[in-house]
C-alpha cells in the first residue's frame, strides 16, 4: 500500500490543519474573543493555533522527572504554550507525588490536573492534611505570580521565547549548564525552579549558573555560582532569584478573574532594596 497515506505519517499534519480549522472557526464566531484550542500532537507550527501537553503520563515518580525536560525541550522548540497532566494521566498518584508534581506544575504555562475518567478522583480537597493545604500553596503562589506568568505569556506570543526554557539558553557561556540542570528550569529571564523528583526526598542538590548572583526565594539567602543543597520539605519548591530580578505580585484568587487588583506589589533581589506598591488610581 501507499506508506504515504499511513495514519503514522499523517497525523501530525491532520492535527496542524484541524486545529487551524478551528482556530479560524471560533475566531469567526467571536471575533472579539482569542480563542482557546488544546492539541496533544502536530508538526512544528501547531503553536500558531493550539496549546499543547505531553499527552498520557502516569502517575510516577519517574514520569514526573520526565515530563520536566520534556517540557522544557518542546517549548524551546518553539511550542511556548505547553503542559503536563499534572499527577500523571494513567492511574491513581500518591498524595507525595501529586503535591510534588503541583509545586512544579503551577509554574509552566499550561497547569491543569487531569486523569482518565476511570481512575480515582484527584482533587486537591480529596486529600488529608498536610497535602491537601500544600497543593493549595503551590496553586495560590501561581495566582500571586499571574502578573509575572501573564507577562511572560504575552512575550512568547512576541518573541518565541518560552516562559519555561533550559538553564543554557539563558547561561550559555557556562559550560556546566550544558549537562547539569537537565531537572531545573527558568521562569522567564528571572527565576530558576529546581523540582524536587525523588519520593521522600527532603533536600535538593542544585546547580546554580555562573554569571549571575542567586537569592531563596524564600529566605533571602544569597547563594554562591555552582552546587547549593537546599532545603526543600514537601510542599516547598526550591526557587531561586536571580540579582536584579524585578518580579510583579498579584493577590491571591480562586480564579484568574474573581476580581480585579486595586495593587500590585512588586519585589526585587536583593530584597528590600527598591520594593514598592503600585496602587490602581
Amino acid at each position: 500500500s501507499d506508506s504515504r497515506k499511513w495514519h503514522l505519517n499523517l497525523k501530525n499534519t491532520y492535527v496542524v490543519h484541524e486545529t487551524s480549522l478551528t482556530y479560524e472557526a471560533m475566531l469567526e464566531k467571536s471575533p472579539d474573543e482569542r480563542p482557546f484550542v488544546l492539541a496533544r500532537a502536530g508538526w512544528p507550527g501547531v503553536q500558531r493555533y493550539a496549546l499543547g501537553w505531553s499527552g498520557d503520563n502516569t502517575a510516577s515518580y519517574d514520569h514526573l522527572r520526565h515530563n520536566i525536560r520534556l517540557g522544557t525541550s518542546v517549548m524551546m522548540s518553539g511550542q511556548v504554550n505547553f503542559g503536563h497532566d499534572i499527577g500523571g494521566f494513567i492511574g491513581d498518584p500518591e498524595p507525595e507525588l501529586l503535591t510534588r508534581w503541583y509545586e512544579w506544575g503551577t509554574m509552566n504555562p499550561l497547569c491543569r490536573n487531569h486523569s482518565k475518567k476511570w481512575d480515582g478522583m484527584r482533587e486537591p480537597w480529596r486529600y488529608a492534611e498536610p497535602y491537601k493545604s500544600l497543593m493549595r500553596k503551590a496553586i495560590e503562589r501561581r495566582y500571586q505570580l499571574m502578573p509575572y506568568l501573564y507577562t511572560l505569556a504575552y512575550q512568547s506570543t512576541e518573541s518565541g521565547i518560552a516562559m519555561n526554557t533550559p538553564t543554557v539558553m539563558h547561561f550559555p557561556a557556562d559550560t556546566e549548564t550544558h549537562n547539569q540542570n537537565d531537572y531545573d528550569f527558568m521562569v522567564g529571564d528571572y527565576l530558576l525552579a529546581a523540582p524536587v523528583y525523588q519520593k521522600g526526598a527532603t533536600n535538593r542538590w542544585v546547580y546554580l549558573p555562573k554569571g549571575a548572583a542567586w537569592y531563596n526565594w524564600y529566605t533571602d539567602q544569597k547563594l554562591a555560582s555552582g552546587w547549593n543543597n537546599v532545603s526543600a520539605p514537601l510542599g516547598t519548591l526550591p526557587l531561586f532569584a536571580r540579582e536584579g530580578a524585578i518580579i510583579p505580585m498579584g493577590p491571591k484568587m480562586k480564579y484568574v478573574d474573581e476580581f480585579k487588583p486595586s495593587r500590585i506589589d512588586v519585589e526585587v533581589w536583593p530584597a528590600g532594596s527598591t520594593e514598592f506598591t503600585m496602587y490602581e488610581d
